[in-house]
């Protein structure tokens, strides 16, 4: 996936030079400096002291740019933004969780059906996933080729950490809607536990490229691309996140994620200014 161009590139450019300038300096002042006195050249070396302040001066400065840098764009994503109804009943788990007991983003679609996809979605909310997988499972016997119902029984085997079985159903919903959103999102969240991440973004952005307004998938995406090394695709995606996410129902999730944006905004700083001086 190639890198997006964000509009906060040109401020980051701009402070990136000013660090640069001030490193510039303390490197000529780590190696002394000469002076003439009684009409021949001393070389004298700068205290120890005076350096140690220097770059702590220079240190202070840098955290103090890049805060307001993250504060200000912040305040303004913080009005509240409506997410469009997407028909589903979601379970929020901890902040930008990725493993299997506890996937980012959770999609059980809740269209009226038989009364086991009812009661399955009841225990599925309540924790009891191996019950609602049994519950699902039965809807699948009598529908097998509803993706809701897929959808939902692979859900719920994720849940119980059976992945293989949680695949299978992912693979036979989506072979039945390919245009699925949750499915694709959840097939994702399953290849990100894997630590399969190619495979996990090529889902997550199918699933976006269905629904440009899904949050949870921009948030999952955001978060494999982070760790599999594309921090600047991981920035816009968790920005996105922060412009489409509703700030009732994630609100603990925004919090994480703006702290989040910080330390990568940090990190591609730093990256920036390493290569400026090479």
């Amino acid at each position: 996936m190639g890198d997006a161009s964000y509009p906060e590139d040109d401020d980051r450019g701009r402070l990136v030079s000013i660090i640069h300038e001030a490193l510039k300096k303390i490197e000529g002042a780590r190696h002394g400096y000469s002076s003439v006195r009684a009409g021949r050249a001393a070389s004298v070396k700068r205290p120890q002291r005076t350096m140690t302040v220097a770059l702590a001066v220079v240190t202070l400065f840098v955290v103090v740019l890049i805060t307001l840098y993250t504060v200000w764009p912040e305040k303004k994503r913080s009005e509240p933004a409506q997410v469009t109804g997407q028909g589903e009943a979601a379970r929020s788990g901890p902040a930008l969780q990725t493993d299997a007991s506890q996937p980012a983003a959770l999609a059980v679609a809740t269209e009226p059906q038989a009364w086991s996809d009812a009661k399955g979605i009841e225990l599925f909310n309540l924790g009891r996933y191996s019950e609602a997988a049994a519950e699902f499972a039965e809807g699948v016997r009598q529908v097998p080729e509803n993706s809701v119902r897929l959808n939902n029984l692979g859900l719920a085997y994720f849940n119980i950490g059976k992945t293989s079985e949680a695949e299978d159903a992912y693979k036979k919903a989506l072979a039945v809607d390919p245009a699925y959103p949750e499915a694709l999102n959840n097939y994702g969240a399953l290849s990100a536990s894997r630590a399969d991440y190619g495979r996990a973004i090529k889902q997550y952005t199918s699933a976006i490229a269905l629904r440009p307004d899904y949050a949870q998938a921009y948030l999952n995406r955001a978060i494999a691309s982070e760790l599999s090394g594309d921090l600047k695709t991981a920035v816009g995606d968790y920005e996105r996140f922060l412009d489409i996410a509703n700030a009732a129902k994630d609100a603990g999730i925004i919090t994480e994620v703006r702290k989040k944006l910080l330390t990568l905004r940090t990190a591609l700083i730093i990256e920036d200014v390493k290569g400026a001086r090479r």
